[in-house]
């Protein structure tokens, strides 16, 4: 129904505002941190890594 039109479309704006609210330079930090991300992971044999 209309109820459900209204919620998704106000979770899809919240979803926008955080995502716009994300800095290029957080992005950037993520993105360079990955590696040692990944390597956690592997390091843990996919078990809950700690980073």
């Amino acid at each position: 129904g209309g109820g459900k039109q209204r919620t998704l479309d106000s979770l899809r704006n919240i979803v926008k505002e955080a995502w716009d609210s994300v800095s290029s330079e957080d992005l950037v930090g993520l993105i360079e941190s990955m590696p040692a991300r990944c390597q956690a992971v592997i390091d843990v044999d996919g078990g809950p890594a700690r980073y």
